[in-house]
């Protein structure tokens, strides 16, 4: 690993970037430069950068509070050389010569990485880069399903995971576990707004790192980002523990505190879900006030669907790793009478199954063939916008025998569910 003692490194960068800017300007018409001199931006576009790169590396290089701030930055050869390429397509070999000259001084002087993203070792020198390769710790994979429910990235040169301020033990134990020296960083979340009117604080960390870019390419971590599936068979292929640690993760990224119901655009990893973990209960789609719930980005919409897990893999997740979010474990252990009412739904399965089922008798009558509640099937009623009969119906004359072929109606009702 090459090290780096002395912050001169960051001010060689930056005089390179200078005596290029001064070299380009000499052989451009004069309208297109600023003071005499071509622009940050208009030399970023030149070295094939996008258009702010410059003006962000001298910010790096300089600004003790920028968040990435590294004074000892140096371009990686990969850089370099992409470089004289760019140049040499815009200007030709020959007006290049002495900026490939300044280049070629530069490697010499500077110590520089074979790639760009190789700073990671300047900045994280204990990283353990490595923990996304075999996913054969707990709390590997439980990171992993975090990551896959909030985890950001920065056209994949970086990751971070940020969460609510309420959640920082999660962020501090992440930052301990994967050895990252990158302070937590805090911001205000202004997608939304909680009740008293006031942005949300997030707090998290995030940390640049090829080798585990590239673990995490491997796992799906993007492909999943766009909206498909993991690898098939992803969760059965590994050992229980870290199957479930994962899923874990997931849970608690986007999962509801107090129910087993984990949230997602992504429609395919939620089937994968259901059915490597033998999930009974189908994918809904979430509602709010009897509306589909839509998640916006870039100004398109998309659905978001929820499936319950059980109170059974409920509590076997929060068994095998006790160091997730302390908020959502305050159910756990979640008891199996939380999904009366979603196991009801399941059974029945449609709104027409429904108005068809409470012609058979009265709701008392059906509440004892399913074993709950009236408020169950009241609740039932609502949502699907189904009106029960009254007892008053039962009463009159010409339904008085319901009784008498209750059980049979019943017994052909539950046989046509299945």
């Amino acid at each position: 690993m090459i090290q780096k003692t002395k912050n001169t490194n960051g001010l060689k960068t930056l005089s390179l970037v200078e005596n290029l800017r001064t070299e380009i300007s000499k052989f451009l018409p004069k309208d297109i430069l600023w003071g005499g001199t071509l622009s940050y931006d208009k030399l970023s576009k030149y070295l094939g950068k996008n258009q702010r790169y410059l003006r962000t590396l001298k910010n790096r290089i300089t600004n003790e509070t920028y968040p990435s701030y590294n004074p000892n930055f140096t371009f990686s050869r990969a850089d370099l050389d992409g470089f004289i390429i760019k140049l040499s397509e815009n200007f030709g070999e020959d007006k290049i010569k002495h900026c490939n000259q300044l280049i070629s001084a530069y490697k010499e002087e500077v110590d520089v990485f074979d790639y760009t993203n190789q700073q990671w070792q300047v900045h994280n020198p204990h990283l353990r880069f490595d923990a996304f390769k075999k996913l054969d710790k707990k709390k590997d994979g439980y990171y992993f399903g975090l990551l896959l429910a909030d985890g950001t990235s920065d056209n994949r040169k970086n990751i971070g995971l940020f969460l609510e301020k309420t959640d920082i033990k999660v962020i501090e134990r992440l930052k301990k576990d994967l050895r990252i020296s990158n302070q937590i960083e805090h911001e205000i979340d202004k997608r939304k707004k909680k009740k008293n009117s006031e942005f949300p604080e997030r707090y998290g960390v995030r940390v640049g790192c090829k080798p585990m870019m590239e673990n995490l390419k491997k796992l799906g971590y993007f492909h999943f980002k766009s909206g498909e599936a993991l690898e098939e068979g992803f969760f059965t292929n590994l050992r229980e523990d870290i199957r479930y640690s994962v899923l874990l993760g997931f849970y608690d990224g986007d999962g509801e505190k107090g129910t087993s119901k984990i949230f997602s655009t992504n429609k395919k990893f939620l089937e994968q879900i259901k059915k490597e973990f033998n999930i009974a209960s189908d994918l809904r789609i979430s509602s709010k006030s009897g509306e589909h719930f839509v998640f916006y980005k870039n100004c398109r919409t998309k659905t978001k669907y929820y499936l319950a897990l059980g109170s059974e893999i409920f509590n076997k997740m929060m068994e095998i790793y006790k160091f997730s979010m302390e908020r959502k474990r305050k159910y756990y252990p979640l008891g199996p009478s939380r999904f009366v009412y979603e196991s009801l739904r399941e059974k029945i399965k449609t709104k027409e199954n429904l108005e068809r089922l409470i012609l058979n008798g009265p709701t008392y009558k059906l509440t004892e063939v399913f074993n709950v509640n009236f408020q169950t099937f009241k609740k039932l009623f609502k949502e699907w916008k189904v009106d029960p009969l009254p007892i008053s119906f039962w009463k009159r004359q010409d339904n008085k025998g319901w009784k008498n072929d209750f059980d049979e109606k019943m017994k052909q009702f539950l046989d046509n569910l299945n």
